[in-house]
């Protein structure tokens, strides 16, 4: 395959870590928007959480301009700006010690240290940055910790970054960045840096086409892999990822959060009625593709329909409990007896906690079955390459050059399981050298390819 060859430049060995704070090892969106719904408030305004989350996360600036009249100008502008963002950050500092950590970022990060530099850039200013530190269980990780205080232009400028690259005196291709919005991964870009995305539940459904990889989540990156993106051996970075992906279909976290934001459900109080209702749909489309549906989504789906049955309970309870009984003519001694609510009105069911008690569910399970009764563990099985695919790549190729513009519909011949397969596989051999690029909007709707 010597025409279609990898572009990709090696980089320096990588010899640090640099971290945003807000979203990739805290779990601070929640908090942010509480804040900024306070300011919103004071001026008379109202913030759905739905526009925030599709909108404004990780833009400071722009939700500040938003809230200023337009007949505000010229530096009187600048002046209203750093005011409603001040403001901002007093209400944000306010609660910000009900942060929360993203346990498998902070894991990751903690399992590089000695083995690389750790750094911490964050928008946020230091005061907040120290307590959010301090509340998720990683102060004194980072030897260098650069905040919205220390810069003049915050991200997406490279300032942030170029600033912790000089503190840590290594230039900026040393280094590599982990964001979870597209403003920091552009702000890294900018500096020099490389810059893995690691989308949350409220910044998935963005644009990280700029990044120089996208993780699903911290639990699939090591350091290996680390010094493979180093490398610019991206193919074979990715090749274990893709693999798993297209033999075991999506993770079954990564099909809920998507649910989530394509179906504008609010990660912080899940509808679970629906939400199980839509994890269901999409384990009826996958079985009529004729692809196999792994147990854990089974399980999953198991937890959801109890979880839903309780949930429409507790609401027909309710009204049980809320029966005006002065419109019954009830003749008797007796008083009219209403049943008790056994259950009582708990917290908003939030994403993040949902998937991390799912994983706890299957950890519980898998350590109270009897080892005799365990089943083998399973070796891979590698797929066997096809003796055609240089021959199919090339084809593939060609049938997109001279289109330029297809949906993976039109390259598939016939729509079997095995087709979709062999042609998915050079199509992402493709991709990851760079000849073409791919676009789903969401799950199960069309594939639109065309050439870079």
């Amino acid at each position: 395959m010597n025409e279609i060859t990898e572009n990709k430049t090696q980089n320096s060995k990588i010899k640090a870590a640099v971290f945003d704070l807000d979203g990739v090892l805290a779990d601070t969106e929640p908090l942010h928007f509480e804040a900024w719904r306070i300011i919103f408030e004071s001026r008379g305004r109202k913030l759905s959480k739905r526009y925030y989350i599709k909108n404004l996360i990780g833009k400071g600036k722009k939700i500040a301009e938003d809230l200023m009249p337009k007949r505000v100008k010229g530096p009187e502008r600048e002046k209203e700006m750093e005011r409603i963002c001040g403001e901002k950050k007093i209400a944000f500092r306010d609660i910000v010690k009900k942060a929360r950590p993203y346990k498998e970022a902070a894991e990751f990060a903690k399992s590089l240290k000695g083995k690389m530099r750790i750094a911490v850039v964050t928008s946020t200013a230091r005061e907040s940055a120290e307590e959010i530190m301090s509340a998720i269980g990683v102060e004194g990780l980072p030897e260098v910790v650069v905040t919205g205080d220390d810069v003049t232009n915050p991200k997406p400028a490279p300032d942030p970054y170029l600033l912790a690259a000089k503190k840590l005196s290594l230039a900026p291709r040393e280094c590599m960045a982990f964001e979870d919005t597209p403003t920091g991964v552009s702000s890294a870009k900018a500096a020099g840096l490389m810059c893995i995305a690691v989308p949350n539940a409220y910044t998935r459904h963005m644009d990280f086409s700029h990044a120089d990889h996208i993780a699903k989540s911290f639990s699939r990156l090591s350091l290996e892999f680390l010094e493979r993106i180093a490398s610019g051996n991206y193919a074979a970075a990715n090749e274990g990822e893709i693999l798993d992906t297209i033999v075991k279909g999506f993770d079954w976290e990564d099909v809920l959060t998507s649910i989530v934001v394509e179906h504008g459900l609010d990660p912080e109080n899940i509808d679970i009625a629906r939400l199980a209702n839509d994890f269901i749909a999409y384990l009826r489309k996958t079985e009529s593709l004729d692809f196999r549906i792994p147990a854990r989504f089974v399980l999953v789906a198991a937890i959801l329909l109890s979880m839903k049955v309780e949930a429409l309970l507790q609401e027909e309870e309710e009204k049980l409990t809320t029966l005006d009984t002065s419109v019954l003519d009830v003749q008797m001694e007796a008083p009219l007896l209403v049943p008790p609510s056994e259950r009582r009105a708990t917290r908003p069911v939030i994403l993040t906690d949902l998937i991390s008690a799912l994983n706890k569910a299957f950890e519980m399970k898998a350590r109270k079955e009897p080892l005799l009764h365990r089943p083998a563990a399973r070796l891979p099985v590698p797929i066997q390459k096809p003796p055609d695919i240089e021959k199919r790549v090339k084809e593939l190729y060609e049938r997109i050059r001279k289109k330029g513009l297809m949906t993976f519909s039109d390259l598939v011949p016939v729509w079997k399981r095995s087709e979709i397969i062999a042609t998915f596989l050079p199509l992402l051999y493709l991709i990851h050298r760079g000849k073409v690029e791919a676009r789903q909007e969401k799950m199960f709707r069309e594939i639109t390819i065309k050439l870079k």
